[in-house]
C-alpha cells in the first residue's frame, strides 16, 4: 500500500544548465523534471530556455522535442530581442535616486492640483492620489512612477 510521503517523494528535479544550438544559435537550456504529463517550453528574459518535461523523459526526449519547436523558439527569442533593441533605443535616462524623489514631490504638488481642476470640469470625484515608485514586469532595472486614483461619478 502506498503512503502518502511515497507519491510526494519527488515533486521536481531541475537538471543543470546545458548549451545547445537551436537553429545556428546557441542556447543556454534548463531542464525541469517533475510528475507531470505535459511539456512546456519557456523562452526567458536572458534569452535561455526552460523546459519542463515528465520526470520519465531522456535526454535524447528532450533534444528531439527542442528540434520540433526549434521554429516557435527561434520565433521567441528574435521577439525578446527586437523588444530589447526598442527599450534601449527608446529608454530615458537614467535617474538617480534623488533625482527622482525630487520629481515626486514636484509631483505632489502639481497633479492634485491638476486633478480636482478637471474632476470639477467633468463633474466626478476622486479618492486619494499616490505615486509609487515600482519596476517594469520585464524585471528591467528602470523605475517608474504611477499614479494610482480612482473616479467615480457625483
Amino acid at each position: 500500500m502506498e503512503g502518502v510521503n511515497d507519491k510526494l517523494a519527488v515533486v521536481h528535479i531541475s537538471h543543470p544548465l546545458f548549451q545547445t544550438i537551436i537553429g545556428g544559435v546557441d542556447v543556454e537550456v534548463t531542464v525541469i523534471k517533475s510528475n507531470r504529463k505535459t511539456v512546456a517550453i519557456q523562452v526567458n528574459a536572458d534569452l535561455s530556455v526552460t523546459i519542463r518535461v515528465p520526470r520519465r523523459a531522456t535526454q535524447r526526449d528532450i533534444q528531439r522535442i527542442l528540434k520540433e519547436k526549434e521554429a516557435w523558439i527561434l520565433k521567441h527569442i528574435e521577439d525578446i530581442r527586437q523588444r530589447k533593441a526598442e527599450y534601449e533605443l527608446y529608454a530615458p535616462e537614467r535617474l538617480t535616486d534623488n533625482e527622482i524623489h525630487e520629481l515626486a514631490d514636484k509631483a505632489l504638488k502639481y497633479i492634485p492640483e491638476r486633478v480636482a481642476y478637471f474632476a470639477k470640469q467633468i463633474g466626478v470625484d476622486y479618492g486619494n492620489i499616490t505615486i509609487r515608485n515600482q519596476k517594469t514586469r520585464w524585471k528591467l532595472s528602470i523605475m517608474l512612477w504611477f499614479m494610482n486614483f480612482v473616479i467615480g461619478k457625483k
